[in-house]
């Protein structure tokens, strides 16, 4: 008997901490959950994907998104497309890094079939 092991591809990444600014004058402002997420939603938008949101507990992932400012992002076609999220506080405290960052990690082959239909 043979295991036979599938490597995944995942797309995956952080932003935040400070928006660019809309002129030289304004003082840079720290990125928020709304702006975060909005960004994340004008990429599907762009990929012409439709997509939703939905807050789930989260199980491995619990270290690394904060609990109340994260999402698991699915398809249309209720296929799990991945997570996104803040990092949560207390990594964040750990590793020396700003709390105001975001990541996610999506499927790559969920994309690339979703974009070549």
């Amino acid at each position: 008997m043979s295991l036979s092991k599938q490597e995944i591809e995942n797309i995956a990444g952080i932003f935040g901490e400070y928006q660019i600014k809309k002129n030289w004058m304004e003082k840079s402002k720290l990125l928020n959950w709304f702006e975060a997420k909005g960004k994340i939603e004008h990429l599907f938008k762009k990929l012409n994907l439709s997509t939703y949101w939905k807050y789930e507990k989260l199980g491995k992932e619990k270290n690394l998104f904060h609990p109340y400012c994260s999402a698991v992002i699915y398809l249309k076609n209720e296929k799990k497309l991945g997570h996104f999220g803040q990092i949560h506080p207390i990594t964040a405290k750990k590793l020396n890094l700003s709390p105001n960052l975001y990541l996610f990690e999506f499927s790559f082959k969920l994309i690339q079939d979703e974009l070549e239909k």
